[in-house]
């Protein structure tokens, strides 16, 4: 019986200090931050597939950290060019209605961008330089 009455209070307290309403949130609001967003779907499903090999390259150069990461880690293909332009083609086109109807639905990111603006300035206040 003395556990269970230990236990409420102990459940109480911890209601009570985790409910307190002062907030340790910093204000960053004065923190200037130039965010820009790209976004490697919409290239992606630009690619001309007549011509795959040559917008990978293109690709690769917008994205080079992304771009490997997508194709080998994301997609799982392999170091082969005919493989990967072959599959490229293949997924664009298996997944095009898809791309599209999320497009329309979601097209304006302003949102999600605000968020991350939000959030980096959280890391360059924590972190400054």
């Amino acid at each position: 019986m003395a556990m269970k009455k230990s236990f409420g209070v102990i459940v109480i307290i911890a209601l009570v200090l985790g409910c307190n309403n002062k907030s340790n949130i910093p204000d960053t609001s004065g923190i200037k931050l130039n965010l820009e967003v790209s976004r490697f779907e919409n290239d992606l499903f630009a690619i001309d597939t007549n011509q795959v090999g040559a917008a990978l390259y293109s690709l690769r150069q917008k994205y080079p950290s992304f771009t490997p990461v997508f194709i080998s880690g994301v997609l799982g293909l392999p170091g082969n060019t005919a493989v990967v332009e072959r599959d490229i083609r293949r997924f664009i086109s298996v997944n095009r209605p898809i791309y599209e109807a999320t497009e329309k639905k979601y097209s304006k990111i302003n949102d999600v961008k605000k968020e991350l603006e939000n959030g980096f300035r959280f890391v360059k206040f924590y972190f400054p330089s």
